[in-house]
């Protein structure tokens, strides 16, 4: 029992440092911030072209973007009305590595495939949609009170 109350001595010197402690500091340096006043743009490889313009999206087809809350503090973003002619695989991929978040297409119930997102992705994926031209702004509802 008394082994549990013994105290470690903090570090005397910051210039050594052990190899997990190293890592973990590059990690924090690297950390993304999609959506936090980031500039971030797609490299080349992940171009979405589309031969018609962005009037497309009509009154009725808007993108829905919506969040569920699963337990607790955890949350999942859902995406509907995505035009048919986008790639979904290539437009979660390009989700999933900059938001650092997992995601899966889901086939509902009428046959309509959704995006799910882990984590609360409204605001970032408004932002990805309007700077890489899949929608405008009045095209995108975002569902829900934004924290």
């Amino acid at each position: 029992f008394f082994f549990l109350m013994i105290r470690r001595p903090p570090r005397s010197t910051q210039s050594r440092s052990s190899a997990a402690s190293d890592v973990y500091k590059r990690q924090v340096s690297t950390q993304s911030t999609w959506g936090k006043n980031s500039k971030k743009k797609i490299s080349g490889a992940m171009n979405f072209e589309v031969e018609n313009d962005l009037n497309q999206i009509d009154e009725e087809n808007y993108i829905h973007l919506r969040v569920q809350q699963r337990s607790g503090r955890k949350f999942i973003t859902i995406i509907e009305g995505i035009p048919t002619e986008f790639d979904y695989p290539k437009i979660l991929r390009a989700f999933r590595k900059l938001f650092n978040c997992n995601g899966a297409i889901v086939k509902e119930k009428d046959g309509r495939e959704v995006i799910q997102l882990t984590g609360d992705q409204r605001q970032s994926v408004s932002t990805f949609f309007k700077e890489q031209g899949i929608a405008k702004d009045e095209n995108i509802k975002i569902h829900g009170a934004l924290a």
